[in-house]
């Protein structure tokens, strides 16, 4: 199985590109009881809403204990917004902001499409609130009753809820109120998680941050008490963990399926504890007859009064339905005594009419004898499976063996034996990899035709190409890896079926490489393919599925879709460490991933702190000059880049090349990597002399290793390139583009994401030489395909919008430069970190646009928000502050503002002279 990779982090990185490189040009709890009469009271019962600026209030829509939730107008991005402010306002106590709080950095921290998400929080006049989706719809209860809705159906909803909520407790938030009223499901069906008012948030969740000022009393009872566990209903907060809110989903899951809730839960408080506590649920099938008996296995399995008998988390509930719904055994059935006595009884229908009828003691006995059947039956099955896998593993151990042998023969007999003359020839010049690779490939291609010695031996081809083509592959060249890869996924489907694991590897292998092809929904749906089938084989203890997750999570963090490759990726790191254990190469790699992925949803501490263990671990395992050391140490650079500390980037990034150049030499690909990396960091400094000497030492090289029309060669020229333009030598840099671009449309197409950074790139540079008529075509198509092949939400789409909306103010076309940036913005929200240097970049473009169209007002708050979020900017994006500020004070001289106009112009220059 390949394992995750975590190459190149510089312009064409599959990871931080995405954002950066389209705007450069470089690189790429419970309520508290109230005093009726006092003035706290009367205001927190009031229905007067308050007035928060940029936002117009509609209607109040939910009133809880701790907030009331409002349908709002945002002017800003004229859309409806949901905003919940605190009940008690500045009467509040200290604990009540708390709580409050916390479900703000709760939300924030959440990022999973089914959960509603936070994009805006403050406080006026003393009113804390925090604005986020506004969702139109029904509560998840009356939206299945009012859409009347299948069995089917309603099973697919709660597995989309079940997801959401997994997906929080793999950030360490335990919800502890899931309930219909907290469910809520737009007109399309979708279904969103809200209100984590209450929710419990771990170590994980709080970043190490402790939760002492959250800690629930002993005895207290936090949440709604119909969907309550046992341990919940009983205040005992020590036992509430990720198996009480799989308790609630059950409850849920009841609800939803009969109408009814599992047990009594009117009367009084201390009637409903107790039959949460000690009453045995009903069984579903006596309220619903179309319900069968695993369905009712599964939601009973929810509903066990002891956690540990209950699914332990969200995600195991969700595997169990969609085991369900694909036909297929459930996990819940697996250790039921029930289940074994009814397939038992089946077979021997007449000796169950006997035993029914010795009564009560017989059957007990016939309970006992049955447990004791099981247990002696289940040891029988162990043993023979034990056998059955040692057979397999012995068999496979001899074919594998056997490939090797075959492989090892042919790159010593024909490879190697091919290449020699030409050395000789060549009297002992270096010969290219790729060189290597095309001698191998047309020696394959005679081996495996009729009468050649592999002809009849698919598995030996399988392993020969899957060898050449993921080494072309890391070479950048996709064109001819393609067939290779190709050939060998169809081969192991047609020699040993789809669910071995050579075509586990093989799919993964293709998806790898559509990924790099950008061909992203083909590579996802190969990743997610290999992943359900390693799930279908449940073989937990298989390390390939901890990679396979890795990987899907790593294509759809290419995709942008931070919020549901994190918990993959933290799923395959537990599954990793689990099986193969923490320190392990494998782990280490899917740790590095899990890093580099929370560092770009812009939780950059995290993410140093994951890199900085994934580095110390690398280095007591296996010394300085380690390979996946120096990998670990470039991710961490990258990290320590994006946190502004430039100078202990470059001091790392040079650390690593000196190690590169020991370890792999000074003309393998890698070490060409980490210079253009290195580069780049300079590039950040504003060392363009030193960048520049650094670029096209590697491009010389990388023309020289790898081709001039070479992925990696390209990505270096296109660095050169925009070195050039910043020391303002467009006579160097515009024909730079201008080949580059040529070059990426002739290998890689015009819709691949490197040469959509290469024509914005040469927009960018018409635009510095003021041909905005060039440069507008060339930006809208960046756009247009951008949207097109990556979605019109991808965060590489919307700054490519960006871009020409930027454009079309300069062209002082403000209602169409406007209608662009307000777009960008709102979609932006959700998709980039709030405080990110591209959040501030949108928020002064529109704020520029609205500039121009004389709306003053709408601009300043823009304009103020953007200068926040481009204080901490570096390198060249530094001068975006610098623009803003300019605005700011033509905004304010306009206005007759003197002494604003005064402080923003010092604040210019200030700028100015750090920049």
């Amino acid at each position: 199985m390949t394992e995750i990779g975590g190459g190149d982090k510089s312009e064409g990185d599959r990871q931080k590109r995405l954002i950066s490189a389209a705007f450069r040009n470089v690189h790429d709890a419970p309520t508290h009881a109230m005093d009726p009469t006092s003035l706290a009271a009367r205001l927190a019962s009031a229905d007067v809403a308050p007035e928060i600026p940029g936002f117009e209030i509609h209607a109040e829509i939910h009133r809880g204990g701790q907030g009331v939730v409002y349908r709002a107008w945002q002017k800003s991005t004229q859309r409806t917004v949901a905003i919940k402010v605190m009940r008690e306002g500045p009467f509040a106590s200290s604990r009540g902001r708390a709580l409050f709080e916390r479900e703000v950095y709760i939300l924030g921290q959440l990022r999973h499409p089914n959960i509603v998400a936070v994009h805006d929080s403050g406080v006026v006049a003393g009113n804390s609130y925090f604005v986020m989706d506004y969702i139109d719809g029904l509560p998840l209860d009356e939206h299945v009753r009012s859409r009347r809705l299948p069995l089917l159906q309603i099973l697919k909803l709660l597995l989309k809820v079940c997801h959401a909520v997994n997906a929080a407790h793999l950030r360490g938030v335990i919800h502890r109120d899931l309930k219909p009223g907290n469910i809520r499901v737009d007109h399309s069906g979708e279904p969103y998680v809200l209100d984590f008012g209450l929710a419990k948030p771990t170590e994980l969740a709080l970043g190490g941050a402790g939760e002492s000022s959250f800690v629930t009393a002993p005895g207290q009872f936090v949440g709604s008490m119909p969907w309550a566990s046992p341990e919940q209903a009983a205040g005992k907060a020590d036992q509430v963990d990720l198996r009480t809110d799989v308790y609630a989903l059950g409850v849920v899951f009841f609800q939803l399926i009969t109408g009814e809730f599992p047990y009594q839960v009117t009367g009084s408080a201390h009637e409903v504890l107790d039959q949460i506590l000690h009453a045995a649920p009903i069984d579903p099938r006596k309220l619903n007859r179309a319900i069968d008996d695993e369905i009712a296995t599964i939601v009973l399995k929810c509903l066990h009064k002891e956690p540990e008998r209950r699914y332990q988390s969200a995600g195991n509930l969700a595997r169990d339905l969609e085991r369900y719904l694909r036909d297929e055994p459930i996990e819940a059935r697996r250790d039921s005594l029930i289940y074994l006595l009814g397939k038992r009884l089946k077979r021997h229908r007449l000796a169950a009419g006997v035993a029914a009828a010795f009564g009560v003691v017989v059957t007990a006995a016939l309970l006992v004898s049955l447990s004791a059947w099981r247990q002696a039956d289940l040891a029988r099955i162990a043993e023979a499976r034990q056998r059955e896998i040692a057979q397999e593993n012995a068999d496979r151990a001899q074919r594998e063996a056997q490939i090797a042998q075959a492989v090892n023969a042919f790159l010593n007999k024909d490879l190697l034996a091919a290449v020699a003359p030409s050395m000789e020839a060549g009297r002992g010049r270096d010969v290219r990899m790729r060189e290597v690779l095309d001698v191998a490939a047309r020696r394959i291609e005679q081996a495996c035709a009729p009468g050649g010695r592999f002809h009849d031996k698919p598995l030996v081809e399988v392993a020969i190409r899957d060898t050449l083509g993921t080494t072309y592959r890391l070479l950048g060249e996709y064109d001819l890896a393609a067939p290779h890869l190709e050939r060998a996924l169809a081969l192991t489907g047609a020699t040993v079926g789809d669910d071995d694991p050579s075509a586990l590897n093989a799919m993964t292998n293709l998806a790898l490489l559509r990924q790099d092809q950008r061909r992203l929904d083909e590579a996802e749906a190969l990743a997610r393919n290999a992943v359900d089938k390693m799930r279908a084989l449940q073989r937990d203890d298989n390390p390939n599925l901890a990679t396979a997750i890795g990987n899907l999570g790593l294509i759809l963090l290419d995709e942008g879709r931070f919020g549901e490759a994190e918990p993959l990726l933290r799923e395959a790191f537990e599954r990793s460490k689990s099986v193969r254990g923490e320190t392990d190469d494998g782990t280490l790699t899917i740790m590095g991933v899990l890093g580099t992925a929370i560092g770009e949803a812009g939780r950059h501490a995290e993410a140093e702190a994951i890199l900085r263990e994934v580095v110390r671990l690398r280095r007591e395992a296996h010394g300085d000059d380690d390979a996946d050391l120096i990998n670990a140490l470039n991710n961490l650079a990258s990290v320590v880049r994006e946190q502004g500390r430039i100078k202990e980037a470059a001091s790392l990034q040079a650390g690593l090349l000196d190690a590169a150049r020991r370890v792999y030499g000074e003309d393998h690909p890698a070490t060409i990597g980490y210079m253009n990396n290195l580069g780049g960091v300079y590039y950040q400094l504003g060392e363009y002399e030193r960048s520049r000497a650094l670029y096209e030492e590697t491009l010389k090289r990388s023309k020289r290793v790898l081709g001039p029309l070479n992925d990696s060669t390209l990505r270096v020229q296109n660095n050169l390139a925009g070195v050039y333009e910043e020391l303002g030598q467009a006579d160097l840099a515009l024909p730079m583009y201008l080949d580059t671009l040529a070059s990426r449309r002739q290998m890689l197409g015009n819709d691949h994401a490197d040469t959509l950074t290469s024509i914005n790139n040469l927009a960018v540079m018409y635009r510095k030489l003021n041909r905005l008529e060039d440069a507008e075509p060339l930006f809208r198509e960046a756009a247009e395909t951008a949207a097109k092949t990556l979605g019109e939400a991808h965060p590489q789409a919307l700054v490519m919008a960006s871009n020409l909306g930027d454009l079309y103010n300069l062209m002082e076309r403000y209602d169409e430069g406007g209608k662009i940036n307000e777009q960008v913005l709102a979609k932006l929200r959700g998709a980039v970190p709030p405080g990110h240097w591209v959040m501030g970049m949108a928020h002064l473009r529109y704020g520029k646009s609205l500039l121009g169209m004389g709306h003053d007002a709408e601009a300043e708050a823009l304009l103020l928000e953007a200068a926040k979020s481009l204080e901490s900017s570096v390198g060249p994006a530094r001068r975006h502050l610098a623009e803003c500020v300019e605005a700011l004070v033509g905004l304010y001289e306009r206005r007759g503002d003197t002494d604003e106009a005064a402080r923003w112009r010092r604040k210019l220059n200030k700028v100015g002279a750090d920049s």
